[in-house]
């Protein structure tokens, strides 16, 4: 009976943690984007992720100006050097965008291609696509946690 209830305090007492967790989790009020152009810094062309495998690369790091922003990657194939130029920016939220959903798109102009990516993370505008970020880590290991934790009720009970 000892074991029952305190497996139970176990459970409440990381439910309750795992809870303020969540709901006091600070928010930041503007995204921060990678913001060079390759033609004016070379450094531009490869920066790396934010990623807990590998290093920061913070030196085109920088605040936008608003809420309502997004960061932007543009790739532009000059058709007739074969030079590739890599802009990253922070764009402008339509208020006609509800979801902030991550997108690229390609578009063919006389003389030039263009990716353009766009996404709504920390320095997202970087090189590879990211695979997730801090708070999805911190949200599936609170998860598996607590789905061990009722396992271990169960089998105790």
């Amino acid at each position: 009976m000892a074991s029952t209830t305190t497996a139970k305090a176990l459970f409440i007492s990381t439910a309750v943690i795992m809870l303020t967790f969540c709901c006091f989790t600070p928010t930041v009020n503007a995204i921060r984007c990678h913001q060079c152009n390759s033609h004016l810094q070379e450094d531009c062309t490869e920066l790396r992720l934010i990623t807990p495998r590998a290093p920061r690369d913070e030196q085109f790091l920088t605040e936008c100006e608003s809420p309502d922003m997004f960061c932007r990657k543009t790739i532009t194939k000059i058709e007739v050097s074969g030079e590739n130029r890599i802009i990253r920016s922070c764009g402008y939220l339509d208020n006609d965008k509800s979801a902030k959903t991550n997108y690229c798109f390609d578009a063919d102009n006389e003389g030039y291609k263009q990716r353009i990516c766009t996404c709504y993370e920390d320095g997202c505008n970087a090189a590879p696509p990211r695979l997730g970020n801090a708070n999805h880590v911190t949200m599936l290991s609170a998860t598996g946690l607590c789905v061990l934790v009722a396992r271990f009720l169960r089998i105790n009970a």
